[in-house]
């Protein structure tokens, strides 16, 4: 069995494939996909489709009738509440299916498109996911299974790192916490925006010529150290993001907290959980006390990441079956008569024009009532 697993090709691999390169049967039913912001080089939408899709569909990437249109909706609450953006671009092309995934602790209950992805429950509208499957994640499986095979007796030469590229990220002040409390312990490389003290991580990003975060760069410089500190920016069940897994594909034994289920998607015996402990100062005890002891240390460092009934697979199944309904309810409205796309086309065109006309309006009669208010309050000051 675990010949044919390193024989079978990793989720990594066949989600960075363009499927139409991929050699998939030309008999595969197309369909027109659409994401925006179009700008965006990477498609997080389109690799996940692709991912969950494998040999059932082919997707083509076009803004030449599209019959599903996939956003990134805002990093803010407020914001996504208040987006009319893909109601203006989805008017633009005759109203195709419209879904949206966000890896952020955001409610897209109320965001203005038929189907969602996100850390909530699964219901009529939303399916359950997690933002750690990004498609630079999906490599986590077939690295578990390698890991089954290789042990690592010799440990990286540092001690340990925290990455955190803002400021604003750390509201709790846990990630603080933790990092001065170790560093009573030994010193702490910490890399980014937040605390700061060292200038490894950019030298890597300037010879990489990649900005923001990149993952390829942080799991580079987190594999010369034993442990990482891999906290989330809020503590809410189902929130599990990249941190975790970034710290697993460096080689480092993760000191993690954020989602208080994250033992249902990961060994807990591969990492050491805050959650566990009645205080950060325990937590750090024992990550002391397993770089002190060798034997502790290869125990945590060579244990299984995703066992074999993590929920990790029960959510791929579900966001997997969500795909597919997805796509039958598009390829429905793909295989409209000409003149439906016609008069849907032309429908949504003149309510997508009308919006932007009310937009452009609104400001000058925005800006006037501002300047009426100002020069109002002048006066009364005289």
């Amino acid at each position: 069995m675990a010949t044919e697993k390193q024989q079978s090709p990793s989720p990594k691999k066949e989600l960075a494939q363009d499927p139409e390169q991929r050699g998939d049967d030309c008999d595969l039913p197309i369909l027109n996909f659409l994401e925006v912001p179009e700008h965006l080089a990477y498609k997080p939408g389109y690799r996940m489709f692709s991912f969950l899709l494998k040999d059932k569909f082919r997707i083509r990437l076009t803004s030449k009738n599209p019959a599903l249109l996939f956003c990134i909706p805002p990093n803010k609450q407020e914001d996504v509440v208040r987006s009319s953006y893909i109601k203006m671009v989805a008017g633009k092309y005759g109203f195709p299916i419209t879904a949206a995934v966000t890896g952020e602790c955001i409610s897209l209950e109320k965001y203005p498109v038929d189907y969602t992805f996100s850390v909530e429950e699964t219901n009529n509208k939303n399916c359950n996911w997690v933002n750690a499957l990004s498609s630079l994640s999906l490599d986590i499986f077939s690295y578990s299974e390698t890991r089954k095979n290789t042990r690592t007796t010799s440990p990286p030469p540092e001690f340990c790192a925290l990455v955190a590229l803002k400021n604003d990220a750390d509201e709790r002040g846990n990630r603080r916490q933790a990092a001065l409390a170790l560093m009573e312990y030994k010193h702490v490389d910490c890399a980014g925006g937040y605390m700061n003290n060292t200038d490894k991580l950019h030298k890597l990003d300037r010879a990489a010529k990649s900005t923001g975060y990149n993952p390829i760069v942080k799991r580079e410089f987190l594999k010369d150290y034993k442990f990482s500190i891999a906290f989330e920016n809020n503590s809410v069940k189902n929130y599990v993001t990249e941190k975790i897994i970034d710290a697993f594909m460096a080689g480092n034994i993760p000191i993690y907290w954020g989602c208080p289920n994250i033992a249902e998607y990961f060994n807990p015996d591969s990492f050491v959980n805050v959650h566990d402990y009645d205080s950060i100062e325990d937590a750090v005890a024992r990550v002391r006390e397993i770089d002190t002891n060798p034997d502790l240390y290869e125990q945590y460092r060579n244990a299984v990441i995703v066992p074999e009934d993590s929920r990790l697979y029960e959510v791929i199944a579900g966001a997997r079956a969500r795909v597919e309904h997805i796509v039958q309810q598009a390829l429905i409205r793909q295989n409209r008569s000409f003149l439906l796309k016609l008069l849907s086309r032309i429908y949504g065109y003149a309510i997508y024009v009308c919006q932007r006309f009310s937009r452009f309006v609104e400001k000058p009669y925005q800006w006037v009532l501002a300047r009426c208010k100002w020069l109002l309050a002048r006066i009364r000051r005289a």
